[in-house]
């Protein structure tokens, strides 16, 4: 009977140290320094990101700005396509500005935003070839000092506002504002 006791106890002595040693070990995980896997291309090609859109081959978007020289302000939006290698396929000027956020739908059609200092944020639809196609403002309120757009698998248009979310479809007719939502009420 009394090694039934002891062969009981080591049983959950060991148990025990078993728990101990996951949990000392998953602990050291948690406290390490994340680390750096890898990186592709060169960094130094790359300025001020201001947004990324990905398409649906994968192909990277980036979009940066070109400066006046010896100043500040912006006068241009470059758009860098680079896959997933980090080769850069592609450079494209955009002769706009004060760019927001950007977005890319199914059809490999861009969506961007942009403040011009007034009044109303501007949304601009582009083709692959950044042509411009389409163009709509829409107004905002003196506390929205960003915009963010994403596009869902319909090319609807969520553009992110300090308070609401508008909804608009890829031709940029309104659809619908969300101010808030309600919780789902638990049967009782």
């Amino acid at each position: 009977m009394r090694h039934v006791y002891y062969l009981v106890n080591i049983k959950q002595f060991i148990f025990k140290m078993l728990i101990l040693i996951t949990l000392t070990s998953l602990s050291s995980l948690a406290q390490a320094d994340p680390k750096l896997i890898s990186t592709v291309g060169q960094s130094s090609l790359i300025n001020e990101v201001l947004d990324i859109a990905i398409d649906s081959l994968g192909n990277n978007y980036i979009f940066e700005y070109e400066y006046l020289k010896y100043s500040s302000e912006p006068k241009a939006i470059i758009v860098k396509k680079i896959n997933n290698e980090g080769l850069l396929i592609s450079q494209s000027r955009v002769n706009d500005r004060y760019l927001y956020s950007a977005a890319i739908n199914k059809n490999n059609e861009f969506y961007t935003i942009h403040r011009y200092f007034n009044d109303h944020f501007t949304i601009k639809k582009w083709s692959a070839s950044w042509e411009l196609i389409l163009k709509w403002e829409i107004p905002f309120s003196s506390y929205d000092y960003s915009a963010k757009l994403v596009i869902d698998s319909k090319n609807q248009i969520y553009v992110k506002l300090k308070n609401s979310i508008q909804i608009y479809n890829e031709n940029g007719v309104f659809i619908r504002e969300i101010k808030g939502y309600f919780h789902k009420k638990s049967p009782t």
